[in-house]
């Protein structure tokens, strides 16, 4: 199968103000940065996007992405996080079989709330002709 994958970390607005430091804070914000975001994204033609630290998901993300062919899921980070990882594909090319969220913290030292999710996707065309070679046409993100 031949898809083209991007992840991206859209830097989550709660944490603008730590990893911007000295920047003017105008070109930091969510505000100016989401349209330039979107066209980013879109730059790539992906058949699937990762992305991390994803805040608007429902409300910005999810409405633009879908009006230009797309479809995916959000899982928010655990406890008082308000961000999370969201992973999107092109309806056109692939459909969701099964999907697993992951919450994990990595070790004490390491101790943010973090979260993950394993997608299994199938290629429209493979899921079209049922009884086809075993695995043709799956992807595992």
């Amino acid at each position: 199968v031949d898809l083209r994958v991007v992840s991206y970390n859209l830097l989550a607005e709660e944490l603008e103000d730590n990893t911007t430091a000295g920047l003017d804070p105008t070109i930091a914000s969510f505000t100016y940065r989401k349209d330039l975001l979107c066209e980013e994204l879109l730059k790539w033609d992906a058949d699937v996007i990762c992305l991390q630290e994803v805040q608007h998901f429902e409300e910005f993300f999810m409405p633009f992405l879908a009006a230009r062919g797309y479809t995916g899921r959000y899982l928010k980070r655990t406890g008082d996080q308000k961000d999370g990882c969201a992973l999107l594909w092109r309806k056109s090319r692939l459909k969701m079989r099964a999907a697993k969220d992951l919450g994990y913290r990595v070790s004490e030292t390491f101790d943010r709330d973090n979260v993950g999710q394993v997608v299994a996707l199938e290629t429209v065309e493979s899921a079209a002709h049922p009884g086809g070679e075993a695995g043709a046409g799956q992807v595992l993100v």
